[in-house]
């Protein structure tokens, strides 16, 4: 067997005890009364940890392995599971990767500058493990062939963790009272603080949707502004009335509304007066004006062939008709001039002149007395002033003897073609009467023809001559029908026929008359005795006559002669009248009919002259000229309006473009912002149904059209109700941002019923999924901490009443060790002494016979009842060094020692470590040391202040060495091998009392780091 060196087998202890060191003050620190307190001495206290320990250690490590160990299987397990019990694990869903997950939240996250890690809350289960183990129920037992040092290490180990378990319980149960806590229902409250601002975000982000449609409106208003005001303006002058509108425009703008001053032109005027245009345009606008004088201009009259709109296109025609028309009038005005000069004739004339002649037009019909009022006057008068000379005419011939109906009927017949004889005849008539009266009396006709004789014949014979030549003469003297100069040349033709032997035989003389030049009579007397034949006895008779006729007034104003004279005179008087009548007759209607009565009427300048009877050829007051200035001034004016109305409209068009195209885009960029928003929380809502299997309901009412009734500006459909360009449907964008402003409170209401159904509508509020699930694990975690409080102090209980009993039975064992010790004698003292000897040289010990030692020294262990490492495993380990120098031929200095066995026998009591972590430890190089879980960087945090730290364990391995083996050289000068277990608790401690300080301190030192890592490991 090779020699085992003691150098490398006190380095296993050391670093075994300075490991579970931190196990066994754990446990001082929890208890009032524990097995430290009980053994007595410097080395039973050191002897006592490294046994406690090592059984811990090694039954972790065992049960890991699948081996045997001091606890049981059972314990080996609980002590596995009640430390899962207080590993931290990520919760299930205060996590930051789940919650992290959540769409927005990173964004939120930074620009709230929160720490992502708030979301990551670490949670135990919710669950107790509940150990079935006899040593905390039943306490220490001898029926299961466990050791009452085991089931003390089990009591306490379960003791221990139930403790530690309530105590983590209740600080994951507490609420936080630091922004950074990461653990349990503080953090998980805090990170609900968080989830609850973030749906609040989320829900604040669509009320700033609402408030961008709200700036974008505010924004479309301003860019539509102009176009609304320009807008309003159009449709108030084109519309006018007593809308909202108007009234409106008219407080902003009253000048727009002075519909006279657009058409105060003579044009219009002559259509209508300025007040009539501003009733029309105040009370109907510009439209009704256009269509006013539209109608004026096209409207024709009842009977009338002619409007404004196309009379100038017949005026040429109308012009020639009526010219036609006159010449008919003049024409019918001398055929008809015997009825016009008769006094009550021309009355008569004017009523039937309509009928006598015809018009195209129908202006015959503007014949009447009206029309030619003044030529009758004219008439009249000249035609009563020839009457007055008829008068006269007719007085003197009436006088004469002449028939002065006869008369005026010729001189005022115009048309007859024998006025001459006609007039000869009355000239006949009076000189025959003139005859008659000198052939009266005893100058009779007969007397005078009795007087007629043939000087060549007796007297008996002329007495009783034939009467034939007398009868002659007499019918030759007494036709009326026949002038004096006619009768005479029949009286000289019948002489002639009678041989010219007839004379007159003269009674008397008498008296012949005749003129001179001078115009007077001059007499002269023809004796009786001349001779006359009765042709010159007549012609005497005769030239009397003529002389009269010329000189000797009928009556008292005029003479024969003069009365005819007069009479043709008048008959011509009377022609020129006819003809001077017809011409005036004619001027007349080309002046009232064709030329109009003054410059006014003809150019129409009169205000509201212009109507449609202007046109209108049948009615009185027509005028030609004046119709074609009033279709020319209706046109102008009507053209004037249009123009208006067109250069309006198209700028209302222009501007009612402008603004349905504002609103198209406005209505795009709300649609457009509100569908993101829509697609952009309902994918996020499907994420969440995912993550947390609350259901998003897509919004129900979402409307994407604003009712055809209600989508229009009222102020706009009211103004055009009545319009002749049909109503103005302008979209109010207000009623589209109110309709997405209830989208988007539908959409948040969705949004929230989904978030409500997450986080529960606030903190605690209802029972929403993340409010639920902290209430359940405050709960699970109140429920866990109460029965791991229970169990530890059932634990405890058994711990503490088998100490006592522990202690009773310690003092009974010590007066039995030194009753013992008396008994043994001088063999205990010997074998204390090689113990001691071995501790420094254990080859030296060995020496010599050795077996009744060990056997006694055996016995007195048996007897002292350790609870630590106990005193016959040291007697033993002893017991193996002597018998390896006995029985090995092998003289090396150094002893190979078996780490693998060490490392499981030495086990560690909470089972967090492995073999090969013990072996690195021991054996291993620098670096891997380094790997081993004492030397990783370990983290250790009480909530506020964080230690790192990175511990050399080679460093700190050789330094605890060398401080122990300067102190207590191991092996001499001969490099022999010894005894590194610490004496049995019934020797002395000898000259080596100083060594349970110096292995306490290094103890210490392992234990810090143990905690160290142990918490690193957590």
């Amino acid at each position: 067997m090779k020699q085992r060196k003691l150098a490398p087998l006190l380095a296993v202890s050391l670093s075994l005890q300075m490991v579970v060191s931190p196990v066994m003050g754990i446990a001082a620190e929890e208890k009032k009364t524990s097995a430290s307190d009980v053994i007595l001495g410097t080395s039973e206290a050191f002897a006592t940890s490294i046994q406690a320990a090592g059984q811990i250690w090694s039954t972790v490590n065992q049960i890991r392995s699948g081996g045997s160990t001091g606890l049981s299987g059972q314990a080996a397990f609980d002590m596995q599971k009640l430390q899962e019990q207080q590993t931290p694990q990520p919760d299930k869903y205060f996590s930051m990767q789940r919650l992290g997950a959540m769409p927005g939240m990173t964004e939120y996250l930074a620009m709230n500058n929160i720490n992502p890690a708030m979301l990551e809350c670490k949670t135990l289960p919710t669950t107790l493990h509940e150990a079935k183990n006899e040593v905390c129920t039943l306490g220490v037992t001898t029926d299961r062939g466990v050791a009452p040092a085991a089931q003390l290490s089990e009591m306490q180990a379960y003791a221990n963790q139930y403790f530690q378990i309530n105590k983590m319980y209740r600080n994951y149960s507490a609420d936080s009272n630091s922004a950074g806590q990461l653990f349990g229902v503080g953090c998980m409250k805090n990170a609900m603080n968080i989830l609850n601002g973030f749906f609040k975000y989320r829900l604040d982000e669509l009320d700033k949707l609402t408030t961008n449609l709200e700036a974008m409106q505010n924004q479309f208003r301003e860019a539509s502004r102009s176009d609304l005001d320009a807008i309003e303006e159009s449709v108030a002058v084109l519309e006018g009335g007593d809308s909202e509108l108007a009234n409106k425009v008219k407080s902003k703008k009253p000048d727009l509304f002075d519909f006279g001053k657009r058409f105060e032109n003579p044009a219009c005027t002559s259509m209508f007066a300025k007040d009539t245009f501003n009733q029309i345009g105040r009370g109907k606008g510009l439209n009704a004006i256009n269509q006013q004088l539209k109608t004026s201009m096209s409207e024709k009259p009842p009977g009338s062939k002619y409007s404004g709109e196309s009379y100038s296109n017949s005026h040429s025609a109308v012009v020639e008709d009526l010219n036609n028309l006159a010449d008919k009038v003049a024409k019918q005005s001398e055929l008809r001039f015997s009825e016009l000069a008769d006094e009550k004739g021309y009355t008569g004339f004017l009523r039937s002149l309509s009928g006598s002649v015809s018009s195209t037009n129908g202006a015959n019909n503007l014949l009447t007395s009206d029309l030619f009022s003044d030529v009758q006057t004219s008439f009249t008068e000249k035609s009563q002033k020839l009457q007055n000379d008829f008068n006269t005419i007719a007085s003197e011939l009436s006088a004469g003897g002449a028939n002065p109906a006869r008369a005026l009927s010729i001189v005022r017949n115009l048309t007859t073609t024998n006025f001459d004889s006609e007039v000869s005849t009355i000239e006949n008539q009076l000189k025959n009467g003139c005859l008659k009266s000198n052939l009266s009396g005893n100058s009779s006709l007969d007397s005078l023809l009795e007087k007629i004789y043939d000087p060549t014949s007796s007297n008996f014979a002329n007495k009783n001559a034939s009467n034939f030549l007398k009868d002659k003469i007499k019918t030759i003297m007494e036709n009326d029908k026949t002038s004096p100069e006619k009768k005479l040349s029949e009286l000289k033709a019948l002489e002639s026929s009678q041989g010219n032997r007839y004379y007159v035989k003269m009674d008397n003389s008498y008296e012949v008359q005749e003129t001179d030049a001078n115009g007077n009579i001059v007499k002269r007397i023809v004796d009786a005795s001349t001779r006359k034949s009765p042709s010159v006895f007549f012609s005497d008779i005769i030239r009397n006559c003529e002389a009269q006729f010329k000189v000797n007034k009928l009556d008292n104003q005029l003479s024969g002669a003069e009365a005819i004279q007069k009479l043709r005179a008048l008959h011509s008087s009377y022609k020129n009248l006819a003809k001077s009548h017809a011409s005036e007759m004619k001027a007349s209607i080309k002046k009232k009919l064709i030329e109009c009565e003054s410059p006014e009427d003809a150019n129409s300048s009169a205000i509201g002259s212009c109507t449609s009877e202007r046109f209108n050829t049948t009615a009185p007051g027509f005028c030609a000229n004046a119709a074609l200035s009033c279709s020319k001034n209706m046109q102008a004016c009507t053209q004037q309006a249009e123009k208006y109305v067109s250069e309006i409209k198209a700028q209302k068009t222009a501007r009612v473009n402008n603004y349905k195209a504002l609103v198209e885009k406005n209505k795009k960029d709300i649609v457009k912002i509100f569908d993101s928003a829509l697609a952009r929380y309902m994918k996020d809502g499907e994420i969440l149904r995912g993550m947390f299997g609350a259901g998003f309901s897509s919004p129900s009412g979402i409307e994407r059209e604003v009712p055809e009734g209600s989508r229009y500006l009222n102020l706009f459909t009211e103004a055009t109700s009545g319009s002749p360009d049909g109503r103005l449907l302008l979209e109010d964008p207000d009623k589209y941002v109110e309709m997405f402003k209830k989208n988007i409170t539908a959409l948040k209401k969705s949004v929230e019923d989904q978030q409500n159904q997450i986080v529960g509508g606030g903190l605690g509020k209802n029972n929403g999924l993340l409010a639920e699930h902290i209430k359940q694990t405050e709960k699970n975690y109140r429920e866990v901490a109460s029965s791991a409080e229970k169990f530890a102090d059932k634990c405890d209980r058994n711990y503490s009443e088998y100490v006592k009993a522990s202690e009773q039975q310690r003092n009974q064992q010590n007066a039995e060790n030194q009753k013992l010790q008396s008994e043994l004698g001088e063999k205990l003292p010997r074998f204390c002494k090689k113990y001691q000897t071995a501790q420094s040289n254990a080859q030296g010990a060995c020496k010599g016979e050795l077996t009744d030692l060990f056997d006694s020294a055996m016995k007195a262990a048996n007897r002292s009842g350790t609870t630590s490492y106990s005193d016959g495993q040291a007697i033993a380990e002893f017991r193996e060094i002597c018998d390896g120098f006995n029985n090995e031929s092998d003289t090396s200095s150094t002893l190979s020692v078996d780490t693998q066995t060490m490392c499981t026998k030495l086990g560690v009591k909470d089972g967090k470590f492995e073999d090969a972590d013990c072996q690195l430890l021991l054996k291993g190089t620098l670096e891997e040391r380094k790997n081993s879980p004492f030397c990783v960087t370990s983290t250790v945090s009480n909530g506020t202040n964080t230690t790192t730290g990175t511990p050399d364990c080679k460093q700190l391995v050789e330094q605890i060495s060398a401080r122990y083996t300067s102190k207590y050289p191991l092996g001499g000068a001969s490099g022999t091998v010894t005894v590194t277990s610490s004496a049995p608790s019934f020797c002395t401690a000898g000259d080596n009392s100083d060594r349970g300080n110096v292995f306490q301190k290094g103890l210490d030192v392992f234990r810090q780091e143990l905690e160290k890592s142990r918490a690193a490991k957590q």
